[in-house]
């Protein structure tokens, strides 16, 4: 596709501003694979444990092939409370939501409203542009967690550029029963989402299965295809949600393993699954009740990741309903138990064969080396991010400075006084900050092209040289 104009100063944005949020990059558009896979690659080892540049992703929505037994299905519809599964998709042709434009962004809306009134009997529903929704409609899917918002400075899209002209191309689709819901032009051009409440993670899996087919489908329809690759997969904006896209999780009460929320963060890495409390990552659970998904997203199917989901929150209940066996309500569990059961679900010993345990060390070998590489690249952006501060003070200083000459100016008796006081921008100071800017050199088709590191205000360069009175 042609290139659309997202810089590597644009995906940078999240990264540079907001380095607390883990990934640090997003893409534009689908040329970005290309353009910066040197950036994006370690980003997708890091996250994932997988080569893009080596190795291929395949997808399976087969959700016959998924082993949920009735004996599961008891176990889970003990402790968990709501079950949900979903992806992004993106149709070629248009840029993704943080490089959209609002003619692109609106183009997307309208083959998805196409796409939706295809949809099987099942699947049907309504959408909703998210500026039409009356106060009624709005409170109701907020309270039910269905509704997205704006995004904030604070998070990786607004960081991102992604809430531009908001709330115009965005919506949402549901089916009366609100277990099947697509999100317009949020972080993706379409979130697909199948859920409800419960433990039937085989019957929601098989309604997002349905709806994944369906969406792909309704758009080839209108002549569009979906944004695929054959090393990365469902291609999306941000690096994290390669592959297959797919988050399947549950709402799980575990007041146990709740009582070390970095003990679970630890067994839950140990079986690849991401726990989030109340307040997101890395905090507890209100009431024990945690978000528990794979994270995981390429380099394994879907039906893989669904099942490595279902069988590592297998063993969580296990660990949890030991734990409440051995400490009978205590108000701490000791980390010791909890590692031993951990380590026990896990199938890790001291007489572990030679060959796992060298493949162990080889692996622990490739993590240290791939997080040195990783760290490398933050301490980059980090320098870039001390780069920007000052200069954005340096701008900020030259800005307050001309503001006052062009209030003198504004006051001045005439045409003339008024150019001699504008002659006093500091237009040289203006021109060092600007060389000041960092670059990156990438090889791109057999050409080097420059790209400029990380986004300054540059309009207060411009300013002084339009603003004559």
């Amino acid at each position: 596709m042609p290139f659309q104009g997202y810089t590597l100063s644009n995906g940078m944005q999240a990264g540079v501003f907001r380095p607390h949020l883990g990934v640090g990059f997003t893409c534009g558009d689908e040329e970005c694979f290309e353009l910066f896979k040197d950036i994006i690659n370690p980003i997708v080892q890091g996250w994932h444990g997988f080569d893009p540049s080596t190795q291929t992703h395949a997808s399976d929505l087969d959700y016959a092939k998924l082993v949920f037994t009735n004996e599961d299905a008891a176990l889970f519809s003990k402790y968990i409370k709501s079950t949900r599964v979903r992806a992004a998709r993106n149709i070629a042709g248009f840029s993704l939501p943080a490089g959209s434009s609002k003619e692109d962004r609106l183009a997307v809306e309208e083959v998805l409203k196409t796409a939706f009134s295809n949809l099987p009997d099942n699947l049907k529903g309504t959408y909703y542009p998210l500026g039409e929704l009356t106060s009624e409609q709005e409170d109701e899917l907020q309270e039910g967690g269905f509704l997205f918002q704006k995004p904030g400075p604070m998070q990786l899209l607004g960081a991102a550029g992604a809430g531009r002209n908001w709330p115009e191309g965005r919506g949402i689709f549901h089916n009366p029963d609100k277990t099947v819901l697509c999100w317009c032009n949020e972080e993706d051009q379409c979130r697909i989402i199948a859920m409800e409440n419960g433990g039937d993670v085989k019957g929601v899996f098989t309604r997002f299965c349905q709806l994944s087919n369906a969406i792909k489908a309704a758009a080839e329809s209108t002549g569009r295809t979906l944004m695929e690759h054959p090393n990365y997969g469902f291609l999306g904006t941000c690096p994290s949600n390669l592959g297959t896209g797919l988050r399947g999780s549950v709402m799980i009460v575990l007041p146990e393993l709740n009582k070390d929320p970095h003990k679970l963060e630890e067994i839950c890495a140990r079986f690849d699954l991401q726990p989030r409390g109340s307040s997101g990552e890395h905090s507890a659970a209100v009431g024990g009740k945690w978000d528990i998904s794979n994270k995981q997203r390429i380099g394994f199917s879907e039906v893989q990741l669904v099942q490595k989901m279902i069988d590592g929150v297998k063993k969580l209940i296990a660990i949890e309903e030991e734990l409440a066996a051995k400490n009978g309500g205590s108000d701490a569990a000791p980390a010791a138990e909890a590692e031993e059961l951990a380590t026990k679900q896990h199938g890790d010993s001291d007489t572990a064969p030679a060959a796992e345990l060298e493949a162990d060390a080889e692996l622990e070998a490739e993590n240290r080396a791939l997080k040195v590489d990783n760290n490398d690249l933050r301490e980059k952006l980090l320098s870039y991010a001390d780069i920007l501060e000052r200069m954005q003070s340096q701008f900020s200083a030259l800005q307050n400075a001309y503001e006052e000459l062009k209030q003198q100016a504004a006051e001045a008796s005439t045409k003339e006084v008024a150019k001699e006081v504008i002659k006093e921008v500091p237009v040289e100071k203006i021109v060092t900050v600007i060389k000041e800017v960092p670059v990156i050199k990438v090889e791109y088709r057999d050409r080097e092209v420059v790209k400029e590191v990380p986004k300054i205000e540059y309009r207060y360069a411009a300013y002084p040289f339009t603003c004559l009175p």
